[in-house]
């Protein structure tokens, strides 16, 4: 099974050199942390891309997120209250009092798993409360429809998409939701290429899809998703 091949980034070397450092840990200790040994954080360290699994665990450690690590750009920086999934029941439990929370519309099944269309009312399953943090115009929910990106997520977690409409190439590397005229859509890693988009899952079970730039698709990326993550 095909892996992204990523080239080095050096910025992003140094944003998890300060997060180790911050943890107080030498290349040794951060690598046992995380399962991987000291060559493989000093490849980090010099630009080499952590795998999508590794990334989550360094952004939850360093109380920041991904998307921080990968382009220094977030709503969080590092060492503010990390990004976290959320279980249904932690959900509901802050729900309770609906304070920093806001309906989300989620999609039909029928809608995810058919071509992309302009998305009506009639298209809205039933709407859900989400963190305030997340909502906003044009964020959607969806219900995960494989487990291509397990353990990340899994087939019937609920995930946060909004349509991106700026230059795709600027999600490289991140999770993204892209909607096919054939398959709905689907979750994976993006890595664009010159002529089409590449979409690799976290799971070498499930294949990657290749997508020519020319087919009509829309691109959403994936901002939020939580399930029952023990």
């Amino acid at each position: 099974m095909m892996r992204i091949l990523k080239k080095c980034d050096k910025s992003i070397g140094l944003r998890i050199r300060t997060l180790r450092k911050r943890l107080g840990l030498n290349q040794t200790g951060f690598g046992k942390r995380f399962g991987v040994t000291q060559e493989a954080v000093s490849a980090w360290e010099h630009g080499a891309y952590p795998d999508g699994l590794s990334l989550l665990k360094i952004a939850k450690a360093g109380e920041t997120d991904v998307e921080w690590i990968l382009t220094g750009n977030s709503c969080r920086c590092a060492g503010a209250p990390p990004q976290k999934t959320l279980d249904s029941e932690k959900l509901d439990e802050g729900v309770q009092t609906k304070k920093n929370y806001e309906l989300c519309p989620l999609l039909h099944h029928h809608v995810i798993s058919g071509p992309p269309k302009e998305i009506q009312n009639q298209d809205i399953a039933e709407s859900l409360w989400v963190p305030s943090i997340i909502s906003g115009k044009e964020v959607y929910l969806m219900q995960v429809r494989d487990n291509a990106m397990e353990p990340i997520f899994k087939k019937e977690d609920i995930v946060a998409i909004r349509e991106w409409t700026n230059d795709v190439g600027a999600l490289k590397g991140l999770i993204v939701a892209a909607w096919h005229p054939k398959d709905g859509l689907i979750t994976r890693w993006l890595s664009p290429d010159q002529d089409c988009w590449i979409l690799h899952p976290e799971n070498r079970g499930h294949p990657v899809v290749f997508i020519e730039k020319k087919e009509n698709i829309r691109i959403f990326r994936v901002i939020w998703w939580w399930g029952n993550q023990k």
